[in-house]
């Protein structure tokens, strides 16, 4: 497998923990998504990057809840960034409030 080029450090292939994290996080790091975003129901996240479904290679976003019990989800890429309609409003579910 090549190396994946790019600023994060988890792309580095030194080390066996970062080669593993390479293929989860780094496949697409070209688009730098990771932050912290607020969902359009009010609770905040952590974007921590961008990976891969091991069975069908969908392209997901992984992020952790900033509340209690700190949570780690994988949502679908797509789903991630579409719009939701909610009392009769368009918003995105997901809004980036902080690099």
């Amino acid at each position: 497998m090549e190396e994946v080029k790019g600023s994060n450090p988890l792309c580095s292939t030194k080390n066996l923990f970062k080669k593993a994290l390479r293929s989860a996080f780094c496949y697409y790091w070209d688009m730098d998504i990771a932050g912290r975003y607020r969902h359009y129901k009010g609770n905040e996240y952590e974007v921590i990057g961008e990976g891969r479904h091991a069975e069908t290679e969908e392209r997901v976003v992984v992020y952790k809840a900033l509340y209690e019990p700190y949570r780690i989800w994988i949502r679908p890429f797509d789903m991630f960034f579409e719009s939701v309609i909610e009392d009769g409003v368009e918003q995105p579910r997901f809004m980036k409030i902080e690099r």
